[in-house]
């Protein structure tokens, strides 16, 4: 009988993480929930929602298929100039 190779060990991902899906192009998604050990040898299965034009689609996936997708830069709020009122017209 073959042994075993062990398991890679994966960073707890948690509900609300952005993750990068191995192996489909690049694709990002976001978790929204986990399933609990419904994989084989009672892997984690995570539910994440993927982004599809015109609509969105969730795909259940296990969580050595998961990595963690970096963070390219914070997103700053921009400033906008107030507006001046316009003035009224006085007659």
């Amino acid at each position: 009988m073959p042994k075993r190779k062990p398991a890679e060990e994966v960073a707890p991902l948690k509900i609300g993480d952005r993750v990068k899906i191995r192996h489909y192009a690049g694709k990002v998604g976001r978790i929204v929930e986990l399933r609990g050990p419904l994989g084989p040898g009672g892997a984690s299965i995570y539910r994440v929602l993927v982004q599809r034009k015109p609509s969105v689609a969730y795909i259940e996936l296990q969580g050595d298929q998961l990595e963690i997708a970096p963070v390219l830069g914070t997103v700053q709020r921009v400033k906008r100039h107030k507006t001046v009122p316009k003035e009224s017209k006085v007659r």
